[in-house]
């Protein structure tokens, strides 16, 4: 009897891996938050002060590079949870469900 040879086995195993590879990459990477992440907060946090999608007071352009991640990042900041935080809690969250 081959242990790997029952589908479900198979499925454990790619997914265990794949955790495992995620757990390796995170602990390698997990403090990096690179620029763009930042310019996406700042979006947030004018959004939830009441000033709209915009980065300044000045021109209104499109500064972000996800109009999703935008308010979805301020669903955190909403209840009060810091907005690096909270992004980075969110890019979990969507690891998992990936």
């Amino acid at each position: 009897m081959r242990l790997l040879g029952h589908p479900t086995a198979r499925v454990v195993a790619i997914l265990t891996l794949a955790g495992l590879g995620i757990v390796a990459h995170a602990r390698v990477y997990g403090y990096f938050f690179t620029d763009d992440a930042f310019i996406s907060l700042r979006y947030t946090e004018r959004l939830l002060a009441g000033n709209g999608l915009t980065g300044t007071d000045y021109d209104r352009v499109e500064g972000y590079s996800s109009l999703l991640w935008v308010p979805l990042c301020a669903v955190p900041g909403a209840v009060g949870l810091d907005l690096v935080t909270g992004a980075r809690l969110l890019g979990w969250l969507c690891t998992l469900a990936t």
